[in-house]
Order: C-alpha cells, then sequence, then structure tokens
C-alpha cells in the first residue's frame, strides 16, 4: 500500500507546491526574474544528470528521480514562460475583431518559442533515458506536455473558468486570445481523454504482479495524470486559483482606478486591510470620490487615516504594496466601487 499511497501524495504536493511558487516568483519585481531562473536553472542541470545517472536504474527510487527530474525539467519550461524569457515573436494583444485561422496563427506566434523549448526538452530528455528501463522522467515530461496543450488550446476555444489571474502583468496580453465562451466542443474529449490515460496508468500500477518500479512510477504519473483531469474539470467551475494557490499571489500587489466608492464600505475595507485579511499589506494609498467630495485615504503600519482631498479630477486611484492576496483585494474594491484594476509586480 506504501508504493501507492505514498507516491500519490508526493505527486499531488508537489504539483500544488510547484505551481505555487512559480505563480510566487513570477509575481516579484522584474529585476528578481534573472535570480529565479538562474536557481531554476541549477536545479535543471541536477535534473539533467539525475536523468543520466538513474535511466539504468529500475527501482522506486530511480522511478522517484527520474519524476523529480522530470518536473525539474517542466519546471524550468514553466518559469522561463511565465517570466517572459521564453514566449514567442509576438508580444501584443489580439486585434479587435480577429477571428478564425488568423487569431490561431497569432496565438501559436505569441508562444512559439516556448513550443520550440518545450519540443526541444522532450528529445534532450529521451536521449537521456531511451537506452535504460527507467522512462519516468520522459513520460513525466510528455504527459505534462500533452496535458498543457489541451489546456492552451480549450482555452483559446472559450471556458467558462480562464484562470487568467495566473497570468503576470507583463504577459497580460496573452488573456485577450482566451476565447470568450461557457465551453466548447474539445472540453469534454479533453475531459474524458484525461481520465482515460490516468485510469490507464494507475490500472497499469496497480495491476497485478506489477512490480515495486512499476507500482512507484506509474502511481505518480497517474497521479498527475489525474490531476491534469481536475485542471481540466475546473475549467467549467467558477472557482477562483486563489482557494488553491492563494500564498502565490502573495508576491503581486496592484493599483487600480476607481469609481465613486461607498462609504462605509471604504471604511470596512480599510479596516480590514489593517488587521491583515487582504495579506501582509506594507502600504495602500488612494483618493475616491465619495458623495460629493474626494478622499484621501492610507494604510500603513497596521493603521488606516482618511482626510478631505481637494482640486481631484478623473478617476479615483488605489494602489498597494507588499505580499497582497491580490485577487481576493481586487474582488473587495470591486464590491465597494465600480473598479477597473491593473496589477503589477509588487
Amino acid at each position: 500500500m506504501v508504493e501507492h499511497l505514498l507516491p500519490a501524495v508526493v505527486a499531488i504536493f508537489l504539483w500544488w507546491f510547484a505551481t505555487g511558487l512559480i505563480l510566487y516568483l513570477d509575481g516579484m519585481r522584474r529585476e528578481t526574474f534573472a535570480y529565479s531562473l538562474g536557481a531554476a536553472t541549477l536545479l535543471l542541470g541536477a535534473a539533467v544528470f539525475g536523468l543520466h545517472a538513474t535511466s539504468d536504474l529500475a527501482t522506486p527510487h530511480g522511478a522517484v528521480v527520474g519524476f523529480l527530474g522530470g518536473l525539474a525539467i517542466w519546471g524550468w519550461l514553466e518559469l522561463a514562460f511565465l517570466t517572459g524569457f521564453v514566449t514567442g515573436p509576438e508580444r501584443s494583444a489580439c486585434p479587435p475583431g480577429l477571428r478564425g485561422w488568423g487569431r490561431f496563427v497569432r496565438a501559436t506566434r505569441t508562444l512559439l518559442h516556448h513550443e520550440l523549448a518545450i519540443l526541444s526538452a522532450l528529445l534532450w530528455t529521451a536521449n537521456l533515458t531511451w537506452d535504460g528501463p527507467n522512462r519516468i522522467g520522459l513520460w513525466t515530461v510528455l504527459l505534462l506536455f500533452g496535458m498543457r496543450l489541451s489546456s492552451k488550446l480549450n482555452l483559446f476555444l472559450g471556458v467558462r473558468n480562464s484562470n487568467a489571474e495566473f497570468l503576470p502583468d507583463h504577459l497580460r496580453y496573452l488573456g485577450t486570445y482566451f476565447g470568450k465562451a461557457r465551453g466548447n466542443p474539445l472540453l469534454p474529449f479533453s475531459l474524458a481523454g484525461s481520465v482515460a490515460v490516468a485510469g490507464l496508468l494507475l490500472w497499469t500500477a496497480f495491476a497485478p504482479g506489477a512490480d515495486s518500479f512499476t507500482a512507484v512510477g506509474f502511481t505518480l504519473l497517474g497521479t498527475l495524470a489525474a490531476l491534469g483531469a481536475l485542471e481540466h474539470a475546473l475549467m467549467l467551475l467558477p472557482l477562483p486559483a486563489t482557494l488553491l494557490w492563494g500564498w502565490g499571489f502573495r508576491s503581486r500587489g496592484f493599483s487600480a482606478e476607481l469609481g465613486q466608492c461607498d462609504p462605509g464600505g471604504l471604511e470596512r475595507l480599510l479596516q480590514a486591510v489593517a488587521r491583515g485579511t487582504y495579506g501582509r499589506v506594507d502600504r495602500l494609498q488612494g483618493v475616491v470620490l465619495v458623495g460629493e467630495g474626494w478622499v484621501r485615504f492610507d494604510v500603513a503600519a497596521g493603521q488606516p487615516s482618511l482626510s478631505p482631498a481637494a482640486g481631484q479630477d478623473g478617476p479615483g486611484r488605489v494602489t498597494a504594496t507588499g505580499r497582497v492576496d491580490g485577487s481576493r483585494l481586487r474582488a473587495a474594491f470591486e464590491a465597494c466601487s465600480a473598479t477597473r484594476m491593473r496589477r503589477y509586480p509588487a
């Protein structure tokens, strides 16, 4: 039982933690991105060495090292993409009204370099592992590639929950290529295919007579495929990503333009910010129209303050810095006023 339960727990934890860590790193200031990718590159080097060293090791230990190596390679690819180092030649929003094949070609150009990097990583991993019996690292990268490709196609066609908040500010233009629909014809097949792959891998892991290498390795892969099926299912549900990775978003601050605010709602919101309800907010400042007059507000050192602000023109504005739970704070300001948000790395 340990050969199945422990690998499943490990796969779930690594999926959750690695996703949150990447979100946290790409939400930091852009000058930190080179250091983050440099550290990931060192980890990538260790992964390559581990895959090569264990390619002939068909044991539970070899299966775990192969799985971790595959995750490290994929983590480098994701971090390189989300920090903007490896994306594509097109780095602008989709023109209004562009449809059909033209939109698909332009969307592909936004990701082209990243897709080529993934294919190179697949060939590289295959070269490291193909001659040995332990190909768990290769199957891990291939499985993640298949799940991500399916997700990208579904986002392009349109889903109910795109989780666009995963995109950092410098990649916000990618959201303009997401389709606007509650679902699409591909999604049921993607979901069914993910479930089928997970079932096949887990059936192999639990098959009578399966050795310990197969049991551990295919439990890791089957759990990862099941999590991929879960990600596809979440596209159908209006659940915010902060439910699972709220801590990963806390490196992101935001700025906002505000419409007219409700006085009582604004005061309660500032008090909640001061109590730490929305994470560690180092400083929150803004000016907003309340009733017939403008009010300046500030939260610093855990203390909110409000004062009249004369001579203002145009929309109000709020900015926040710190380890902010930006998605929840954004929702709170939207409830207080007609708000248009623009997140930026804090």
